[in-house]
């Protein structure tokens, strides 16, 4: 028996079982719940035999911003990870079902399930059967869950033999041997999603104290936003809250133990500051930023500007003239401003986001 609307939302009351974010109301139907098209996907070759899938298999994850399009040929298939983190009871199982909105338009799933205990993010193919070139939004709904009861076992299943993360996610839509060439490339999802999921007032609720927040609480509020954040990121490990630099107090001192992509270059320690002010920060926060940096170690390469409304200037005035000359000298200012916070919120992984950040400083 599936789960109506009301049980749905007295269990994720209860939180045995979740599903983070949910941004809408309307994500919650009469019996479903609706996933959205996340920032990473996989374009898959067209249709192949179960063998062929081997040299020819897609490696390469695409990372996008959240609300750009992702351009999707008739006849063609990708693999994506929803936003939603998921966290399945033993005592639930869920079934993918197809959105008939899209169905009109050619856009399908295949009939899918997901196991009692699964805990992290799904990885969904998804194909455009009809004869029309269409464009995919990262975030718009794209799939729906059904929760139905699970009766009692008698004798122990595989999860209760092996543990609730061994679950696996069934697809029936593409070629098992491609989905499984692949599938690995996803397993960081479950790490990143699994460590958001730690006790305490969600990133949404967070932002919105933040940007709600009046003096004198603004800076401790924006900073308990940060420090939030940064526990989400698998290798990043906060050291420190308002450590004390000679006669300078920072806001947070991070840990870098990540290997990869923009990561292996940010250094070690990151010095993070908070501008939680009603204007643009300019350019003399970006000078003390810098001067900490050369303080700190030549090891500390990497600043990171929260700042909701952004900073001033151009690549040739105030803040972001300055940005661009600690770049020349091989160090990175990094500005999160309100935008990239909206994404985290609504289920961008923090750890992209800030990558992508990461490329605009070299455009300034």
């Amino acid at each position: 028996m599936f789960l109506g609307r009301e049980q749905i939302l007295e269990r994720l009351r209860r939180g045995d079982l979740v599903i983070d974010p949910i941004v809408a109301e309307e994500q919650i139907g009469t019996f479903t719940v609706d996933l959205r098209f996340g920032t990473q996907f996989i374009k898959l070759a067209a249709r192949c035999e179960p063998h062929e899938a081997t040299e020819d298999s897609p490696t390469t994850i695409n990372t996008i911003k959240l609300g750009d399009a992702v351009r999707l040929p008739a006849n063609s298939r990708l693999l994506f990870v929803p936003l939603e983190y998921l966290k399945i009871p033993p005592d639930l199982a869920g079934v993918l079902l197809p959105m008939s909105s899209h169905m009109r338009l050619g856009l399908a799933t295949g009939l899918s399930h997901v196991e009692p205990g699964f805990e992290g993010r799904l990885t969904v193919a998804f194909s455009n059967l009809g004869p029309f070139n269409l464009e995919v939004h990262s975030g718009i709904r794209m799939v729906c869950i059904a929760l139905a009861q699970v009766l009692p076992h008698t004798s122990p299943g595989l999860a209760s033999i092996v543990g609730p993360h061994a679950a696996r996610f069934h697809v029936d839509d593409a070629d098992g041997a491609e989905v499984g060439a692949v599938e690995s490339l996803f397993l960081r999802n479950l790490e990143e999603a699994r460590s958001q999921q730690t006790s305490g007032p969600s990133i949404r609720d967070l932002l919105t104290e933040a940007l709600r927040a009046k003096p004198p609480d603004k800076g401790k509020a924006l900073e308990r936003l940060a420090v939030r954040i940064f526990e989400t990121i698998k290798g990043i490990k906060v050291v420190s809250v308002n450590p004390r630099l000679l006669a300078e107090e920072l806001d947070i001192l991070l840990e870098n133990n990540i290997t990869n992509g923009f990561w292996r270059l940010a250094g070690s320690p990151i010095l993070v500051e908070c501008k939680n002010w009603s204007g643009k920060v300019g350019a003399a926060a970006i000078s003390v930023l810098a001067g900490n940096l050369a303080t700190m170690s030549t090891d500390a390469k990497t600043g990171i500007l929260i700042a909701p409304n952004g900073v001033s200037g151009d690549s040739y005035s105030d803040a972001r003239l300055k940005i661009r000359e600690q770049r020349q000298r091989g160090r990175y200012i990094i500005v999160i401003d309100g935008e990239a916070l909206e994404e985290i919120a609504s289920g961008a992984y923090a750890a992209e986001v800030i990558s992508r950040k990461y490329n605009e400083v070299l455009l300034i």
